[in-house]
């Protein structure tokens, strides 16, 4: 809660950016980055200190519209980066910060699985790569949901959920994603 304090909580999250940004290719740095992220933000005092953290906004927004550097990050990464990002939803900002992250995942998770071309292109690999990430993302915010917000990231996951079975129907027999 001192001034130290605060410099280094922001210090390691300007390095969890540097990291996820410079060295997204590197499955376990990025993991193990992203870890250190959900364990400082699972103490509330320093969650309601990163939700005050511009670079933390800039963070989760680049995360919730795919840009870069997420845009590249594999997968199995996208747990550890909804986790982070989730911890720090807390205090007056949580609504608008849960906003800012889930409905941007919800627009481009619709706008893959509702395109017209979908049922003839489902089979590309940039697409199916996008859509791994985001049911992992999806499934990251299914698991790192604390009590307090429950009633948000439910009314999120539920019309999601059904769009799901719409994507076991076609990759049941699909080796190369798993639903």
């Amino acid at each position: 809660d001192t001034e130290n304090g605060k410099w280094l909580l922001v210090f390691i999250l300007d390095k969890v950016i540097f990291n996820v940004s410079a060295w997204y290719a590197e499955d376990k740095l990025t993991i193990y980055t992203l870890k250190m992220l959900s364990e400082l933000a699972s103490n509330k005092m320093r969650a309601l200190y990163f939700i005050s953290c511009e670079q933390l906004w800039y963070f989760m927004r680049a995360f919730a519209n795919g840009s870069h550097p997420f845009d590249m990050i594999l997968p199995s990464a996208q747990k550890q980066v909804v986790a982070g990002l989730l911890g720090c939803a807390v205090g007056a900002k949580r609504d608008q910060y849960l906003s800012e992250l889930l409905e941007p995942v919800r627009s481009r998770f619709n706008s893959i699985v509702f395109a017209e071309n979908f049922q003839t292109h489902y089979q590309d690999e940039i697409l199916r790569n996008n859509l791994s990430s985001l049911l992992e993302a999806l499934s990251g915010i299914a698991l790192a949901t604390k009590s307090s917000m429950t009633d948000k990231i439910f009314s999120f996951l539920i019309p999601l959920l059904y769009t799901c079975v719409k994507l076991f129907e076609i990759f049941m027999d699909s080796q190369k994603i798993s639903v």
